[in-house]
């Protein structure tokens, strides 16, 4: 009855949406095909369908193959090995995350009708805001929700095992662009130049351009994650960095500052410690830094349930003022 129910759904909404003749009235669709497809376009990948759905590359591209012919047209083309969904393919995805959104709430409400059972949520988040500011925020929820079990991935790349649902909900700094995706505005977060008073003190650094020639700390090698310093500045005073130090990860380049191995780049919360001991000092606090933005990110097919749903109140609801000036919702930036 459930899926008699569901292909009925999609019946309504796929004749609405022009994607079948309302003549077709006999062509039935096949659950486990669109399962396929909705898999496929959320990972944009047959190989990763596949192994998120534990079957073989060619059982996804049959199963889509299928699909297309049960619709009469074609709902996927490939562009460089690269899958692009046709108007026909667009309209059916979105359809598909709405019925099988539905689906997993009905689940939700016959396993646990009271809503007393839970099963273990995983959130993802960068490093250095799940541990500087999740891990200390989190309690709370934890006392007023004691049945929910909440497992953690601190990780640089969110997007891909949101995709596969290895992790419920995301919370990332990097502006993701999927159409399976729901996203929320969360914080903002500044970012400050760093030295240690040692350092400044051998290698002084009077104006932006003396950066070109002294050690910074990186992410990356090309120094791309200096972007925010350099866009910042008048063309005429961007330095061209010429010193470049590696350091895959953001606390690394904390610790390498204090030791005065180079200049950092950081987040201001993660600092705010080592400011206040003055381990650490602001380089030209005066430039407005491009700031970055939290979001909440999750499928949408999971947005309505239970445990996302007050797990997204609760984060949009998180008290960040003991972290000053240096993280805070996104209504309280200034627009430049």
């Amino acid at each position: 009855m459930m899926e008699e129910n569901c292909i009925q759904d999609y019946h309504e909404y796929s004749s609405c949406c022009g994607l079948v003749d309302r003549k077709r009235v006999a062509m039935r669709l096949d659950l486990y095909q669109l399962r396929t497809f909705l898999e496929a376009t959320r990972l944009g990948s047959y190989t990763e369908a596949a192994r998120r759905l534990h079957v073989t590359q060619s059982a996804v591209s049959h199963a889509v193959a299928k699909l297309e012919a049960s619709v009469g047209q074609p709902l996927v083309e490939w562009r460089a090995r690269r899958m692009v969904l046709t108007p026909a393919g667009d309209a059916l995805r979105a359809g598909c995350e709405r019925i099988f959104s539905e689906l997993a709430l009905l689940e939700e409400k016959l396993i646990d009708p009271d809503g007393e059972f839970l099963r273990t949520f995983r959130i993802g988040a960068p490093v250095e805001f799940g541990v500087t500011v999740l891990m200390r925020k989190v309690r709370p929820l934890l006392d007023a929700w004691p049945q929910l079990r909440l497992d953690f991935r601190f990780s640089h790349h969110l997007l891909e095992p949101l995709l596969r649902q290895e992790i419920d909900l995301a919370i990332d700094c990097i502006a993701h662009q999927h159409p399976a995706l729901q996203r929320t505005e969360l914080f903002r977060e500044l970012y400050v130049m760093v030295a240690s008073p040692s350092f400044l003190a051998s290698q002084p650094v009077r104006n932006p351009r003396e950066i070109a020639t002294r050690p910074v700390l990186s992410l990356d090698k090309e120094g791309v994650w200096w972007n925010r310093v350099i866009l910042s500045l008048p063309e005429a005073e961007r330095p061209e960095l010429t010193r470049i130090v590696e350091i895959n990860h953001l606390r690394g380049i904390i610790h390498a500052a204090q030791e005065g191995l180079g200049i950092g780049l950081v987040p201001k919360y993660a600092v705010l410690d080592d400011l206040a001991r003055a381990t650490l000092t602001v380089l030209f606090p005066e430039i407005p830094l491009l700031e970055d933005r939290f979001f909440i990110y999750q499928l949408v097919a999971r947005a309505k349930r239970e445990a996302n749903r007050r797990i997204t109140e609760f984060l949009l609801r998180l008290d960040a003022s003991e972290f000053g000036d240096a993280i805070g919702k996104v209504a309280d930036s200034v627009p430049r």
